[in-house]
């Protein structure tokens, strides 16, 4: 019911490029608050592509969830390629965190 479907997490992933101008914004904003060596919650990680530039911009560590499934197999693929050992990526339902409160910085 919440999973996409492998053909629309792929399509997402190869489309997201089309929105360069946001992203660019959102870490605009994000490098005033300061990353470096905070705990960061990707709440919604989709295919991590957010959890590596997070991390690469100085977070501590970084978890990233996602309800979907294939979303969370292209994340983990998008890792693997990158080699970035700061970064786990779990399989989550938002309304149920399995986290402690206060576990992150930043969501």
């Amino acid at each position: 019911m919440h999973d996409y479907d492998d053909k629309l997490a792929k399509k997402y992933t190869r489309d997201r490029e089309k929105y360069n101008i946001t992203d660019e914004r959102v870490f605009l904003e994000l490098k005033k608050i300061g990353l470096e060596g905070k705990d960061i919650l990707d709440f919604g990680c989709g295919d991590a592509v957010y959890a590596v530039k997070l991390s690469q911009l100085g977070a501590r560590s970084v978890v990233g969830i996602d309800v979907s499934e294939a979303m969370i197999e292209l994340a983990e693929q998008r890792l693997e390629k990158v080699g970035i050992n700061n970064i786990k990526i779990l399989q989550a339902d938002g309304n149920q965190l399995p986290f402690d409160d206060n576990s992150f910085d930043l969501v």
